[in-house]
């Protein structure tokens, strides 16, 4: 092949044309690229997660930091005061009670507060002397033991 026949190569339709398809193929992955790392790729930097990415030739893993997401429910504010709550009056020998079975294990508390104790785990099928529901903690007994679990965790 001499200089003559390179030069007409590379000004015919073939050759641009191949160039052309590697030109948009090439765009084609970085635009795949830079869409997979905005979907799927998270710089949040609140929590340390070993990923077990390698980030040198050296086979390591690098501590990154992500935030875990959550999806929960904002928490409604009650102006009431936990601190220094009384255990209600209930009688339990003469009260008139419901009896309720647990469809999710729940944590019984002594206050109708989720940041109170955890006195014990109510587990799933468990059934409970209910005897009253205070904004929607229930307060009953189980196993002997007197507290609060929420009334979502329970049969209706």
């Amino acid at each position: 092949m001499n200089n003559n026949q390179n030069t007409d190569f590379l000004h015919s339709s073939t050759f641009k044309g191949v160039v052309a398809v590697l030109g948009t193929l090439l765009a084609v992955v970085i635009v795949i690229m830079i869409a997979a790392k905005v979907l799927f790729i998270s710089d949040d930097s609140d929590s340390i997660k070993k990923t077990g990415r390698i980030t040198s030739t050296e086979a390591k893993v690098v501590a990154t930091t992500t935030t875990p997401r959550t999806t929960k429910k904002p928490v409604k504010k009650t102006s009431r005061d936990y601190k220094d709550y009384d255990e209600p009056e209930y009688d339990i020998d003469t009260d008139e009670y419901k009896i309720q079975t647990v469809i999710s294990a729940v944590y019984l508390h002594p206050k109708p507060t989720s940041s109170s104790e955890n006195l014990c785990v109510l587990p799933v099928g468990a059934e409970c002397k209910v005897f009253a529901n205070e904004n929607g903690w229930l307060y009953l007994e189980y196993d002997g033991q007197k507290g609060y679990a929420y009334y979502t965790f329970f049969t209706q």
